[in-house]
């Protein structure tokens, strides 16, 4: 960081590198930025300022002269700063000024502006622009309203109509004036009142006119504390085991939390109103979470979707760089995309909304959106709807149209709706004035349904979101990609079915409504075949390769290239050579339904493929002899687990072998540490080297860890998780079902979950939980530790000096050789101690111990004794009773075949019955 000081003359001063301050002193300065976090002081005089770069921050005094900023993005303009230049022509940016008299220009382009406080000019220029008004914003002036182009948002009470608006207008020579009260108006120079509609205003027919016959589908106002107990929203993801969908919605700057973490629950009900709330992690969370802030989402997949109709929100978003609030929907099957983004906000731009529509084109994701300037979303709040028809998609805010889009081909399936509050977003995560909490407060969600809707015809217009004859795609809202470039060849115009490039020839390949057969060449390419059954052959670089309809056969060759069949059966050929480049990886996308398609291994085995699936790709490696290559494929998370099949059916192997890709998944992975997870099917899920995390998903699944220190969850299912590696330190959770745990040589951790668990222990020293059901739990060879939980379990040591505690329920513990400790927990339970000097604990209940060969000890607690029975007493046996403060003195005196314990009133506090004799002595242990 530097500090570059300036004269008491004219300069012109540039930044160096991020972060740098200019101090530019008196007089009139030109000072230009083209780096980010830069501090910009301009002294006395009339400066101007260039931000090439807008991360900059412009000081400037009441006393510091006339100032102009020249902005190419989005800009507010700073404190004591009078004008600004706005020289962007591409994509929409908006333009607010301060409390004094600003001048405001633009050029050609989609702008807002928006003069606030002061009597300000706005000069929009070319394009459609929109001149955003507020209360108390003084005498405004237009210089170049263009009727039937221009919008004027007036945002007035008692002007929301535009007749109410027309009523205020005045013919004046100048232009139409608007009055709007003694201390506000706005001129549109050079207008006549009689050119003005409502259009102008952006006030045509509101949505809500559209819903005559609505029936109301889905509707929460949170009237009720226990609106997310039970009822449709649900905050745990329902499409993906914990883990692997932490991982991806916590990929940003957070980590969502379920209403069930207690205290740190992210939701809040109260006074009719649901908050969402994103804080810094709290300190007793650190340990387990990764991020520096916890939030919450709320989703009702599986619990309400809905084909087309009227959403909407009513909601306050949060104050703060980083705070990222939304309400969106998305396939109720998880599919994806296509999304509506209802609402999609950022904390510290408050006063700009924005609405997006997500689909998908050559396997491109493609967006349509707007953005506007609107009242502040922070400081009340604000009715957001679309209404969703087989044609159009009409975004709303507070009942005005904002937003009109053709509804995509990708857009005919029902729908379930999200809100979440995430941090991050395209402005960048918090900074140091953001607050340590910020919550997205919901007044109420409701979903209609408008009846003959689904009669509507279906649009075909691509237009906002790609231009399909010359290949641009757009890819956001100020991104646009030319997947054609300059130079196109096309079938059409050359008259051949098969068109081929020569050596060093740059130029797209476009094939027609035939089979074609389009080559490339070792440049690089991008091939479309449009439809038919086409042959694309990439030869080498880095293709880009399209089948479009019908049933393509499609080989990548040499280089890294991605490969989108589209709809028909589609093949796509991979060779050992294709791929090769260092690092690469091979793309092929598939949309889910849209043929049955394979991926076709030519030179490989089933031995050299190693495979896994993460959130939403299933990841190939292929062993050639000379190296590794790799292809990434598109896959689902859906409910219950990755759903490969309806993406890519079936894999062909050089030796004739299939894999059905629509059933089980046979998963092997490589030496690297991955997280990989399975289908709803039957799968195999094997680790080899690296530290991975498996999950078998739904299905009864087999999973073993191999080399590495794994983490294995078979959650849904009748699974099997097995270690076989030796470096301890694994951790096997079985989760649902009737699962079989066996350790590996290191010492492990493995917990069964819920269901009737069996439980292996290895060589090493491993600890074994068995959970709720009646599990058997069997040690190893090693010392290990072994808890049955809840429910009547089995336990069952081996050579080592095992820990048994059978916990809650009717168990039956079973030491061997070795010193063992063996605890029954609650519950009546029968412990053998087997050979050895054991400690046999029966616990709460009615317990019987036999403590076998070898000096044991019976341990017992006065208050738990419930006519427990000792089934062997050797000489060396010993009896210790412990007597908690407050029970004693006690005494024992013997009774036949029973030791019977007297408190200090004689009176009788427990019976010990044995079946082998009385003891010598009873220690007596005070507590």
């Amino acid at each position: 960081m530097t500090t570059i000081t300036g004269t008491d003359g004219r300069d012109a001063l540039r930044t160096g590198a991020d972060g740098d301050r200019i101090e530019a002193g008196a007089g009139g300065d030109y000072i230009f930025n083209r780096h980010a976090g830069t501090v910009l002081e301009g002294g006395a005089g009339d400066d101007q300022y260039r931000l090439y770069d807008p991360d900059a921050t412009v000081v400037e005094t009441a006393d510091g002269g006339h100032d102009t900023i020249w902005a190419w993005r989005s800009l507010t303009l700073p404190e004591h700063v009078e004008d600004a230049v706005f020289k962007g022509v591409r994509f929409w940016h908006s333009v607010e000024g301060n409390g004094l008299d600003n001048r405001i220009s633009a050029g050609d382009g989609r702008q807002a502006l928006a003069g606030r406080g002061g009597d300000d000019t706005l000069t929009g220029g070319g394009g459609r622009d929109t001149f955003h008004v507020e209360p108390g914003e003084g005498h405004d002036r237009i210089t170049d309203f263009t009727p039937g182009t221009d919008i004027l948002a007036l945002w007035l009470p008692g002007f929301e109509s535009a007749a109410a608006i027309l009523d205020a207008a005045e013919d004046t020579g100048a232009g139409t004036l608007l009055r709007f009260g003694e201390a506000q108006s706005v001129l549109l120079e050079g207008v006549a009142t009689a050119d003005l509609t409502a259009a102008d205003f952006g006030l045509g027919p509101s949505p809500l006119d559209l819903l005559d016959g609505r029936v109301p589908t889905f509707a929460d106002e949170f009237d009720d504390a226990g609106t997310l107990a039970g009822g449709p929203w649900q905050s745990a993801p329902p499409n993906g085991h914990p883990v692997t969908a932490g991982l991806a919605r916590g990929a940003r700057e957070h980590t969502y939390l379920s209403a069930e973490t207690g205290s740190h629950s992210p939701f809040s009900v109260e006074d009719g109103i649901l908050s969402i709330t994103a804080r810094r992690t709290p300190e007793d969370l650190q340990d387990e979470v990764a991020t520096d802030w916890v939030s919450g989402s709320l989703v009702t997949h599986g619990t309400f979707s809905q084909l087309y109709g009227y959403f909407e929100v009513r909601a306050r978003i949060p104050e703060g760089q980083g705070f990222w609030p939304a309400f969106w929907l998305t396939r109720d099957d998880f599919h994806w995309p296509p999304e509506i983004d209802i609402l999609e906000a950022l904390g510290d731009q408050s006063t700009r909304y924005r609405a997006a529509v997500h689909s998908e084109i050559w396997g491109t994701k493609v967006t349509a959106a707007e953005q506007w300037i609107v009242p502040d979303t922070a400081a009340d709040f604000h009715d957001y709807g679309v209404l969703w028809t087989p044609s159009e998609l009409v975004f709303s805010f507070d009942g005005r149209e904002m937003f009109r889009v053709p509804t995509p081909p990708d857009m005919h399936e029902p729908m379930a709706l999200t809100l979440n509050l995430a941090v991050g977003g395209w402005t960048g995560g918090p900074g140091a004035g953001t607050p340590d909490a910020g919550a997205f407060e919901i007044d109420h969600v409701r979903v209609y349904d408008i009846p003959g809707i689904e009669e509507m015809p279906r649009s075909e217009d691509l237009g906002p979101y790609a231009d399909l004859e010359t290949g641009r795609l757009t890819t956001g809202a100020q991104k646009e990609i030319d997947l054609y470039g300059p130079a196109v060849r096309r079938v059409s115009v050359e008259g051949t079915p098969g068109l081929a490039l020569a050596a060093g020839e740059d130029a797209t390949l476009v094939g027609d409504g035939a089979a074609n057969l389009l080559a490339g060449n070792a440049l690089g390419t991008t091939f479309n075949g449009g439809a038919g059954d086409d042959t694309l052959r990439g030869e080498g670089g880095n293709d880009m390769l399209i089948g479009g309809d019908g049933d393509d056969r499609i080989e990548g060759g040499p280089g890294v290239d991605r490969m989108v069949g589209g709809a028909g059966d589609d093949t796509y050929v991979l060779r050992t050579g294709d791929g090769a480049n260092a690092g690469g990886v091979d793309l092929v996308w598939e949309r889910a339904g849209e043929g049955t398609d394979t991926l076709f291994l030519a030179d490989a085995r089933p031995e050299d493929v190693r495979s896994h699936v993460d959130w939403a790709r299933w990841h190939v490696s292929i062993d050639t002899g000379t190296g590794t290559e790799r292809v990434m494929l598109k896959a689902t998370p859906g409910i219950g687990g990755h759903d490969v099949g309806t993406h890519v059916e079936r894999v062909v192997f050089a030796d004739g072998t299939v894999w059905d890709m629509t059933g089980g998944l046979f998963l092997f992975d490589d030496d690297g540490a991955h997280t990989s997870s399975g289908s709803v099917h039957a799968d195999t899920i094997l680790g080899a080297g690296g530290d991975d995390t498996l999950i078998g998903m739904d299905g009864d699944d087999l999973i073993e860890g191999g080399a590495g220190i794994d983490v294995l969850y078979g959650w849904n299912g009748d699974d099997i998780l097995r270690e076989t590696g030796s470096e301890g330190g694994n951790r096997l959770h079985g989760e649902a079902g009737a699962d079989t745990l066996e350790a590996g040589d290191g010492g492990d951790h493995l917990d069964g979950g819920a269901g009737d668990d069996v439980l292996r222990g290895g060589a090493g020293n491993d600890t074994l939980v068995g959970g709720t059901g009646r599990d058997r739990v069997q040690a190893g060879p090693g010392a290990d530790s072994l808890d049955g939980g809840a429910g009547a379990d089995r336990l069952l040591g081996q050579d080592g000096g095992d820990t048994l505690d059978g916990g809650p329920g009717h168990d039956m513990l079973a030491g061997a050789d070795g010193a063992d400790r063996l605890s029954g927990g609650v519950g009546s339970d029968a412990l053998w101690g087997g050979a050895g000097a054991d400690t046999l604990d029966g616990g709460p209940g009615r317990d019987r111990l036999t403590g076998g060969a070898g000096d044991d000890v019976f341990a017992f607690r006065l208050g738990e004794m419930d006519g427990d029975r000792i089934a062997d007493l050797e000489a060396e046996d010993r009896i210790e009773v412990a007597i908690a403060s407050g029970q004693g003195p006690v005494s024992v005196v013997r009774e036949g075949d029973a030791l019977v314990f007297l408190d200090a009133d004689g009176d009788v506090a427990a019976r010990l019955l044995t079946e082998a004799g009385l003891p010598e002595d009873v220690t007596l242990i005070p507590l």
